[in-house]
């Protein structure tokens, strides 16, 4: 992937749900992604289409720490348990798809939260272009709603 196809995908994902605000959902709550998705192709026929882009771009959107992934990944060191290991690595995935969706769908008609989010993903696309650790995540840490020091 380059950065032209990168930030073609969030722009994207951003379309298809700039056209879920003409839809009320006030009241709905997701469970999860996969309910979601349900939704989004019940409504407009593009589900499929949206799992598949928020997927292609997975490897650079900020991963989300949440108190249930930090249990799991706890769990899984202390037991040393692949199974759990796979678990927590799909729930800390799922939870920074949902959190990057939200996050654009929050931006929508907000250009500044919109240019900080394609800013993220573009500095960690740079990060693994270049094959450089993320030692320096506090970008990728702020957008996922934890403050550093």
């Amino acid at each position: 992937m380059t950065k032209f196809q990168l930030l073609r995908e969030l722009e994207k994902i951003r379309d298809f749900l700039s056209t879920l605000k003409n839809y009320d959902t006030n009241g709905i709550i997701f469970i999860n992604l996969e309910s979601f998705y349900m939704f989004i192709e019940n409504q407009l026929g593009v589900g499929c289409e949206l799992r598949k882009t928020v997927k292609s771009i997975t490897p650079y959107i900020p991963l989300t720490v949440s108190d249930d992934n930090l249990r799991l990944f706890i769990e899984a060191a202390v037991h040393n348990d692949n199974e759990a290991i796979a678990e927590m690595e799909n729930a800390f995935l799922e939870s920074s798809m949902a959190r990057l969706i939200n996050s654009i769908y929050g931006a929508i008609g907000d250009e500044e939260s919109w240019q900080e989010i394609v800013s993220v993903c573009m500095k960690i696309f740079e990060y693994k272009q270049e094959g450089v650790p993320l030692n320096g995540v506090t970008d990728t840490l702020a957008f996922s709603g934890i403050t550093t020091p």
